[in-house]
């Protein structure tokens, strides 16, 4: 019997915390400083440019204000240097999407390394969509990075790069399709338990 309703009580729980947003603020937190982790790894060891392509991560490198070596075409150079400030690390909208972006000098060289946290397209299809881009979250779930954001996304070292809230969208008839479709396997898992039990308790109860 404690089973049975422990399966039944399960499914209910699941989609709550699942969407809870301070549960998803800290998944969004992990995924962020895992990227976050793997740029300073590069850094560090001193990686080329082309090391960062092979990352999905993207680098502008700059010579007296001159470019001299980019690894993708995704977001415009002169909007970023115009939206970034050198020496930085930031959460900044190049119109496409919100994207983390270190900045620093390295001796005569200007560096912009980045990489989209979250998508920002201004029409969707099934072909651009926004979403979080670091991990995967409810189909029905949405960040949004504005200076109002409820929660604070910080690096590994603890400095704050931007400030996010988590929005909910209604669902698409796809998403709801899934929906019944789980809500009734799950049915039928619960009632083959149940009746699993049943036969048990009746198999050994005392005659």
């Amino acid at each position: 019997m404690a089973m049975a309703v422990l399966m039944a009580i399960i499914p209910l729980l699941l989609p709550k915390y699942a969407t809870n947003p301070n549960y998803l603020s800290k998944r969004i937190q992990r995924s962020f400083q895992k990227e976050q982790h793997k740029i300073e790894t590069l850094l560090a060891q001193e990686a080329n440019p082309e090391t960062f392509e092979n990352n999905g991560i993207g680098v502008f490198v700059y010579h007296n204000d001159s470019l001299q070596y980019w690894n993708t075409n995704e977001v415009s150079p002169r909007l970023l240097r115009r939206k970034v400030i050198l020496g930085t690390d930031t959460i900044c909208n190049l119109l496409n999407g919100d994207y983390y972006i270190k900045s620093f000098k390295k001796a005569d060289e200007q560096w912009f390394v980045f990489k989209q946290v979250n998508s920002t397209y201004k029409l969707e299809n099934e072909y651009f969509e926004n979403k979080f881009r670091l991990c995967k979250l409810p189909a029905e779930t949405k960040v949004k990075f504005n200076q109002d954001g409820i929660f604070e996304l910080s690096t590994n070292q603890g400095k704050m790069v931007g400030k996010f809230s988590i929005v909910k969208t209604k669902p698409t008839n796809r998403q709801k399709d899934y929906f019944f479709i789980g809500a009734g396997v799950l049915f039928i898992i619960q009632m083959k338990t149940r009746n699993h039990i049943f036969e048990w308790s009746i198999q050994f109860s005392p005659s």
